[in-house]
């Protein structure tokens, strides 16, 4: 089992994939005026700043134990990001709050890309960018 210094570094990189990921699939119009890039053609490309803003939003639900009310918000959150890259068919599972949804590319095959969002209990401060 990993330290939990480990344990911590492998959540922010799977919550930043997400982000990314998030960040990266918009379409024109798509992000309904939050964060940077909003309704450039073209927004098939890596947009830091709005990954970024979508970071910022997602610390600012605090923290986000599974089954709290900060974690269903965040989940919901992330539900109309997805929607507004153009994911398809995007639901929150239960009862953990997965957030999933389909982005169709052109080729075969498929790519899965999944991340905690919630953070861990009892750490007080604790928002998922920083354990103290």
């Amino acid at each position: 089992m990993p330290a939990r210094g480990s344990a911590v570094k492998l959540l922010l990189a799977a919550v930043l994939a997400l982000v990314s990921l998030v960040a990266a699939c918009g379409e024109e119009g798509a992000c309904g005026g939050e964060g940077a890039g909003c309704g450039d053609p073209g927004l098939n490309r890596f947009d830091s700043e709005r990954a970024f803003g979508d970071l910022r939003r997602q610390v600012a639900f605090g923290p986000r134990p599974a089954g709290s009310q900060a974690n269903a918000a965040q989940a919901e959150f992330l539900a109309r990001r997805l929607e507004q890259a153009g994911a398809a068919a995007v639901t929150i599972q239960e009862p953990w709050a997965n957030v999933v949804g389909t982005i169709h590319g052109d080729g075969e095959g498929a790519v899965l890309i999944g991340a905690h969002h919630d953070t861990v209990a009892g750490i007080p401060g604790f928002v998922g960018a920083n354990d103290g």
